[in-house]
């Protein structure tokens, strides 16, 4: 959208779902300010930012976008299909805004067989309780059937061995470094527990399994969910060999 010559808002190409399938539509950014440095939009919550390199044989079949997010092509070029079969091509200093997370998702594949350099921008869900009301994405459907498993497990491990003192499991099992943040977060209150239950200077017996959260963010990323799976699996046998439960 132009005035005089200059834009009004920032536009770009939306990848959407209603829930089964995905489609294309336009949505616009207006800008709020200008002076001498240039226009600008209202500033967009962030949940993070991926610095991305595909290969140019890139050619990934139908899928959902993990989240929602905007995309910024910085080079070559790329197209993308819906279940219709309606495309869009994209080249460099173009953006998309993704949100098709439902239903039967895209294909993306590489157009000129050149590496491609791309930003990838999270966005949070709209609204502060969206999270509460939405649909499990595959991701989390996922990921929750897979922590259930590791649960299982090591509770059936639980089972096997006599309690240590004050009931308490002889020896605790950690799966940590998938935020590492919150990895320490938990140790520090499972410990404060303890001390508060047998006093004194008692901590807990603990082994800890930490994962590259690159590398799993990576698989993530790449909806290689049996791939999660298996990394998952590892260390919770790990966890059960070190006696953890």
């Amino acid at each position: 959208s132009e005035s005089g010559g200059a834009p009004t808002a920032w536009e770009m190409v939306h990848l959407k779902d209603d829930g089964v399938e995905s489609s294309w539509s336009t949505v616009s950014f207006p800008f709020v300010s200008g002076g001498d440095i240039g226009k600008m939009t209202e500033r967009l919550p962030c949940d993070g930012v991926w610095l991305r390199w595909t290969h140019g044989s890139y050619n990934y079949k139908w899928h959902n976008a993990p989240r929602r997010q905007i995309i910024a092509s910085l080079n070559g070029h790329v197209e993308a299909s819906v279940g219709s079969g309606d495309t869009r091509r994209f080249g460099p200093g173009e953006t998309l805004l993704v949100e098709d997370t439902r239903g039967e998702g895209h294909c993306t594949k590489s157009l000129d067989g050149v590496g491609r350099w791309s930003i990838f921008i999270a966005l949070p869900d709209d609204g502060p309780l969206a999270w509460l009301f939405a649909r499990p994405t595959t991701r989390e459907l996922a990921l929750a059937a897979l922590a259930a498993l590791a649960a299982a497990a090591l509770a059936a491990c639980a089972l096997r061995r006599p309690s240590g003192a004050g009931g308490l499991p002889r020896r605790i099992g950690l799966i940590g470094g998938l935020a590492p943040a919150s990895t320490i977060d938990y140790y520090r209150r499972i410990n404060a527990g303890v001390r508060e239950r047998l006093g004194g200077r008692h901590a807990a017996e603990a082994v800890l399994f930490s994962f590259d959260q690159a590398s799993v963010i990576e698989l993530e990323f790449a909806q290689r969910w049996e791939e999660v799976g298996e990394q998952l699996a590892r260390a919770g046998l790990a966890l059960a060999a070190a006696g953890g439960e």
